[in-house]
């Protein structure tokens, strides 16, 4: 019983930091000066999350996580380079 509660406390701090977070990177994104936002995460769970919610509000994202392939990670650098 507590380990269930603990387990929905744990979850529920996880959804407030990627509201909270996905907020704060779309305020940095509205900066007419800021094309990017580097975030990094522990857990590739939030990261997912996170990466759905901001495509939801038109953000393009790349997510890199250690299941990318090398090829793919090498694109997204590409990417985030030519941005930058």
């Amino acid at each position: 019983m507590i380990l269930g509660q603990l387990t929905n406390l744990r979850q529920a701090s996880a959804y407030a930091k990627v509201d909270y977070c996905t907020k704060l990177c779309i305020e940095i994104l509205e900066h007419p000066d800021d094309d990017c936002v580097l975030v990094f995460t522990t857990f590739v769970n939030v990261g997912q999350q996170l990466k759905e919610r901001l495509e939801e509000r038109g953000v393009v994202v790349s997510f890199m996580h250690g299941q990318v392939k090398v090829s793919e990670r090498t694109l997204m650098k590409t990417r985030i380079r030519a941005i930058t």
